[in-house]
């Protein structure tokens, strides 16, 4: 009986083994098949599709454009003034004035403060002094070198009077011998005198060239400015101590900036870099100011590319007559380029994006496809810019769908292009 019972139970338990291996298999069975139809299916379309006569293929083609030999570029970047420096402090001293404040304006010329400067003023007052020492040696030298020269004449006179009275047998030699000991020290004398003349004259020189220096760093006590400006920057009070620690670190009393004229400067890619001739036309927009534009044109450019960027450097010039632009502002400049050869334009619907590039579905004389590969410039929008690859008049298929493939023959319908 227990080996009966054991029989019937093995013989459910394979049942149920089975049933749930039937079950697993209708189920993985149904997946199969609801992925593998749409797949089978869509299979036999394009079968049948190749099948069909190819020129029942009906495509929208569009012709390729050649661009417009002007165009506007527009560039990003930040306003800066024409001119600007900063003013620094040449005297050691305190700041007793001071006569400018931020954003003044002032003109050429005009004080902007001024430093009492005690050590330097001594120094000047010392070396005056000196000058008048040996000014006064100089004249008691010029005195004496007189004096000496007179002597040296003297005993010239008497020297030759002797000479000849010996010739003559009036004087005996030794007299002559003496006359001349004398002759030898007059101009040893004389010669004395002329260096201590040259010593002093020397010393004379020495002291004026302090004196002028002096009167030099005297000047700079007072601080003015180089150039008609705004003071965009004020960095000193009155009483701050100006040492030559400060002075040699190159500390700013002011910052002055000319901003009749301000300058743009931008980064011109290689492609529209030999757009920029010099006095080309410009436009400032800025964002504060909608609808209204400023006029510029391009003044300078580096005439070279930057080889990390490939970009090449061009200032535009701006004219502020009305003072609303400031240095630092940011905005846009728009720019009218005439271009030798201006680009092809094709519709933004008809490139066909790869792993390997950019394609578009080119349709010969002979209505068959070939794809080729473009080398793109800007992307406009609707429009995009062809620099290699493509010549104007050439077909392209507009949003080129699965059916066409390379070598298809198609039945084309011309669109008119979109502007």
């Amino acid at each position: 009986m227990d080996n009966a019972e054991k029989v019937l139970s093995g013989t459910r338990t394979s049942k149920k083994h089975y049933i749930l291996v039937l079950v697993a298999a209708l189920v993985f069975g149904g997946l199969f098949y609801m992925g593998y139809k749409p797949w089978h299916e869509r299979q036999n379309r394009l079968f049948a599709a190749s099948e069909k006569p190819s020129e029942k293929i009906i495509v929208s083609t569009v012709k390729a454009a050649r661009g417009a030999t002007t165009s506007e570029l527009v560039f990003t970047g930040a306003l800066f003034a024409s001119t600007e420096t900063t003013v620094y402090a040449r005297s050691e001293g305190y700041i007793k004035l001071r006569t400018v404040d931020l954003g003044d304006r002032v003109k050429a010329g005009q004080l902007l403060a001024e430093i009492d400067t005690p050590e330097l003023d001594e120094q000047l007052r010392q070396s005056r002094y000196r000058y008048d020492q040996f000014k006064a040696q100089s004249g008691a030298t010029q005195a004496a070198a007189r004096l000496s020269q007179a002597n040296l004449n003297l005993a010239q006179v008497q020297f030759d009077r002797t000479t000849k009275l010996v010739k003559e047998g009036v004087f005996s030699k030794s007299e002559l011998d003496e006359k001349q000991a004398t002759l030898d020290v007059r101009k040893a004398e004389s010669a004395a005198a002329q260096a201590n003349v040259e010593a002093a004259e020397e010393g004379k020189r020495a002291v004026n060239s302090d004196i002028e220096r002096n009167l030099r760093l005297t000047s700079f006590k007072r601080i003015t400015a180089p150039f008609d400006g705004v003071i965009t920057a004020r960095n000193c009070e009155v009483g701050n101590l100006i040492t030559a620690s400060a002075v040699a670190a190159g500390r700013d009393l002011f910052r002055l900036a000319d901003s009749r004229f301000l300058e743009f400067i931008i980064n011109v890619p290689q492609n529209d870099a030999p757009a920029m001739i010099l006095g080309v036309q410009a436009a400032l927009v800025l964002p504060e100011y909608p609808g209204r534009k400023w006029a510029g044109y391009i003044d300078h450019t580096a005439q070279a590319l930057d080889p990390a960027s490939r970009t090449m450097l061009t200032r535009v010039r701006i004219d502020n007559k009305d003072g609303k632009l400031m240095p630092g502002m940011f905005g846009e400049v728009h720019i009218q380029a005439n271009r030798t050869l201006a680009p092809v334009l094709i519709p933004g619907d008809t490139p066909v994006v790869r792993s390997q590039g950019i394609f578009v579905a080119v349709v010969g004389d002979d209505n068959i496809v070939h794809f080729r590969k473009l080398t793109t410039g800007r992307d406009l929008g609707s429009q995009i810019e062809v620099l290699i690859g493509l010549e104007a008049g050439e077909r392209l298929v507009v949003n080129p769908s699965d059916e066409i493939q390379e070598g298809v023959k198609v039945t084309p319908m011309e669109e008119k292009p979109k502007k």
